[in-house]
């Protein structure tokens, strides 16, 4: 299938007991239990839902990747994303990227021992005069918000992939 048709259709759900007929938007925030004490794959809305599991495998196979994940948020996905490092990590960020971004790196996660390093990176030599040893990723957004400062993004990823590092792309616009 192509992607267009990928995308317009989404996901089919054969699951009788959440959906009929492919996706469908579920807005409850807790679902019966089938039986007391033992897990299953919808307790909770915040924890799991249809709608966001079909969103997420969605985003999968149009990425073609094996998992896809939601939030409600960009600054949601970014705070889950960074709290998977440790003490010490280093990464370098965009000069101009949203503020919420550069506060949480400044002001959250240094507390926290992540470094930043923040350069311009449309010049993508700045880029990698930036990375350290402890460098774990490259944080770009491009175009940038609020100046729409553009980022290469495929020299950016060959320069994570060169040093063995994650590219982690905020696409605002």
């Amino acid at each position: 299938m192509k992607f267009e048709t990928t995308a317009i259709h989404g996901i089919r759900t054969t699951d009788t007991e959440v959906n009929t007929w492919g996706s469908t938007i579920n807005m409850a925030s807790t679902f019966q239990l089938k039986e007391f004490g033992v897990t299953q794959e919808f307790e909770y809305s915040r924890v799991s839902n249809p709608t966001r599991k079909d969103f997420e495998t969605l985003i999968a196979k149009l990425e073609s990747g094996k998992y896809g994940f939601g939030f409600s948020s960009g600054m949601a996905a970014s705070t889950s994303l960074f709290t998977i490092f440790e003490a010490g990590d280093h990464f370098v960020f965009g000069l101009d990227i949203y503020g919420g971004t550069f506060r949480i790196m400044k002001d959250i996660f240094s507390k926290f021992g992540l470094e930043a390093s923040f350069v311009d990176t449309t010049d993508l030599e700045n880029i990698r005069k930036a990375i350290k040893p402890n460098t774990k990723g490259i944080f770009i957004e491009t175009p940038s918000n609020p100046l729409l400062d553009v980022t290469d993004i495929r020299g950016t990823v060959a320069i994570a992939k060169e040093y063995g590092l994650l590219t982690i792309v905020d696409n605002t616009f």
